[in-house]
């Protein structure tokens, strides 16, 4: 049997963040577009944070359940910033009624030193529909693509 051919499942799908400052939807984060500078290329999410925003969270809604094996979280390229998404939480969700539910599975993002991009990784795959991003820390939440790979 052929391997089962695995593709970027949040391209152009809806996505939902928790706040939007500087123009920076949510649907920016599954353009398509990794490497487009923050100011110049309009491609970046970003939530407002502070106290208007503490907890900040973005989404994707993958429009059925998906087995997903791997997320890949691209980060913001301008100098400054290449730590942003570190202990991040990247969770995968089911969806009923329009209800997100708990976790199915979570997983923190680490890393350290200047990264383009993380990649988190469900061995073995975990179905799910809806991958969710939060930041527990707090802050501003900018994400500059994320793919969510998988069948």
């Amino acid at each position: 049997p052929s391997p089962i051919p695995r593709e970027n499942l949040a391209l152009g799908r809806p996505a939902f963040q928790s706040s939007t400052c500087n123009g920076g939807s949510a649907n920016r984060a599954v353009d398509g577009n990794k490497t487009s500078p923050y100011f110049s290329g309009g491609s970046i999410s970003e939530t407002c944070g502070g106290e208007s925003d503490p907890n900040p969270w973005w989404y994707v809604d993958l429009g059925a359940p998906k087995i997903i094996e791997k997320i890949v979280l691209w980060n913001r390229l301008d100098p400054g910033f290449s730590n942003e998404l570190v202990r991040s939480m990247v969770s995968l969700h089911s969806l009923n009624d329009a209800t997100i539910s708990k976790p199915i599975s979570s997983k923190l993002v680490w890393g350290f030193g200047v990264k383009s991009f993380f990649v988190v990784e469900f061995y073995g795959g975990k179905e799910a529909q809806v991958v969710r991003i939060t930041k527990p820390q707090g802050g501003v939440l900018s994400l500059q693509e994320v793919e969510v790979m998988g069948y």
